[in-house]
């Protein structure tokens, strides 16, 4: 007698099982199931379902139970896998992985394993994970995004850019993909390439703000700082607790010369992330511009509060001293700011004794 199992392949897989009629004349014969399997399939879909529901505890019991009755449940693991995950339990995640690998080696759970491995900072494993991942399914956009991600992390632009252009060839309207090419391409000093990675993203999902902003990055970095402005705002129409955003805006609209437009940005940028010493800092440039010399001390001070190595306030908090007779504290910044690496500082040194 045969035994029929449907399988759904989907992210939560459920089973179900069924009895089968064969039909010969008038003679209605049924087809029995072993109960244990019948069992096990009852315990993986409540396991799914509560997958689903986002009970992840209620979920590893029922799949524990599924693989207790059927030992070689290969889907139970997968997705008590995908539930261990869930509850930031990767160890047990990593071995039910490795498991569903063993009795059925997948994309999909190569996949999964190494986006565990890297939650748990074995990065060169997780990369292996994706390696195989792509070479069972050559079409896997998430895999190619991943493995161009960890080497966008290590500095690797150009390796990076051909995996987002796989990612992008096997998913046309991968944004992400488009906006981290952007990116890489931005590091490379690219900006054209970067300009025209950023608006396609824009092309397939205008709601993220972060691409708003890259953009706007993009465009300042070319000179196009009225665009840039336009790109920055459409970022903080989308959340206008952005406060990078925010900052981006107030220093494109320092580079226009609008220096009051910029404080006001800046201090908004404060407003909501009241720690943000890039901020403070910018603000006190746009203050001394203005010859507030005293207000651009007293930010550059907040700055340097927040952390103690900013070069750059160092250096600026110099300049303002200098022009408020304070030579000694001027040259006092200046020495720091140099001592930390900012350009400019050995110019002032001169005047120091």
């Amino acid at each position: 007698m045969k035994k029929i199992r449907t399988t759904c392949y989907c992210l939560f897989m459920i089973l179900m099982s069924s009895i089968t009629f064969a039909q010969q004349d008038s003679i209605v014969e049924a087809v029995i199931l072993d109960s244990a399997d019948i069992a096990a399939d009852i315990a993986y879909n409540t396991g799914v379902s509560d997958l689903e529901q986002k009970k992840y505890k209620n979920a590893v019991d029922n799949f524990t139970k599924a693989i207790t009755l059927k030992d070689s449940f290969e889907l139970a693991f997968y997705n008590r896998g995908l539930a261990y995950y869930s509850l930031e339990s990767f160890q047990d995640a990593l071995n039910d992985f490795n498991k569903s690998i063993e009795l059925n080696p997948k994309a999909e759970t190569y996949f999964k394993k190494g986006e565990t491995q890297e939650k748990m900072n074995n990065l060169t494993d997780a990369i292996y994970s994706y390696d195989m991942a792509i070479s069972l399914d050559g079409s896997h956009h998430r895999a190619f995004y991943n493995r161009a991600s960890y080497k966008f992390s290590q500095k690797k632009y150009k390796e990076a850019i051909e995996d987002y252009t796989k990612a992008i060839n096997a998913k046309k309207d991968f944004s992400y993909a488009y906006n981290d090419r952007g990116s890489a391409k931005r590091q490379l000093e690219d900006y054209e390439g970067a300009i025209l990675d950023y608006r396609k993203a824009i092309e397939f999902n205008n709601k993220l703000p972060f691409i708003h902003n890259n953009l706007g990055s993009a465009l300042r970095k070319k000179g196009q700082f009225r665009e840039a402005i336009i790109s920055y705002s459409k970022a903080i129409s989308l959340d206008g607790d952005y406060y990078i955003a925010i900052n981006n805006r107030g220093s494109a609209k320092f580079d226009t010369d609008d220096f009051k437009g910029a404080i006001d940005d800046f201090s908004k940028a404060i407003a909501v992330n009241k720690d943000y010493s890039y901020a403070y800092n910018n603000r006190a440039a746009a203050k001394f511009k203005l010859k507030n010399y005293q207000g651009c001390v007293d930010d550059c001070s907040m700055a340097i509060s927040l952390d103690a190595n900013y070069a750059y306030a160092y250096l600026n908090r110099g300049n303002a001293k200098e022009l408020l007779r304070n030579d000694e504290g001027a040259c006092q910044d200046w020495k720091k700011a140099l001592e930390l690496g900012a350009e400019g500082a050995q110019s002032h040194i001169g005047i120091c004794h």
